[in-house]
């Protein structure tokens, strides 16, 4: 993503950062993006927040 599209690439994962950061206080030591086959990984995790991929920015919405 950043050797292709350079300087936008990082604006677009900064704004982002911006919106997570302005919805979600604590500091994320890890994250976890879920797709087909995957959501019932998210019966095992304790989950701290979560968006929807609408809800962020420069993300690619699900066709599913």
């Amino acid at each position: 993503m950043f050797c292709r599209h350079g300087v936008a690439a990082v604006a677009a994962v900064d704004e982002t950062v911006t919106v997570i950061r302005s919805r979600w206080s604590k500091r994320p030591h890890a994250a976890i993006i879920l797709g087909t086959g995957l959501g019932s990984l998210a019966d095992e995790v304790a989950i701290e927040a979560e968006w929807t991929y609408r809800d962020l920015p420069h993300f690619v919405r699900s066709t599913a």
